[in-house]
């Protein structure tokens, strides 16, 4: 069963990789958007997610605006391993 706090720390970590940021910059509101994510981010996003923890996110959640922060992401990523 996947913790809210693990799912947060491994994306925190990933962004801050990612976006050379520090980790007290990034929280669970952080907006994908407001951190300057291109095409190429939510990809990787997408393939981080789905070889960590085995979770597809279909690309239109990130595109109509479902996913817009760190904490829609976890929500989403939560609801599929409940299924």
């Amino acid at each position: 069963m996947l913790r809210e706090e693990t799912l947060f720390d491994d994306i925190r970590n990933l962004i801050n990789t990612m976006k050379d940021m520090g980790h007290t910059e990034i929280t669970k509101e952080s907006k994908f958007k407001e951190m300057e994510f291109d095409s190429l981010d939510y990809v990787e996003l997408q393939i981080f997610m789905f070889e960590t923890y085995s979770i597809k996110i279909p690309d239109n959640l990130f595109a109509d605006n479902t996913l817009t922060s760190i904490q829609d992401l976890i929500n989403f990523a939560i609801s599929q391993q409940s299924l």
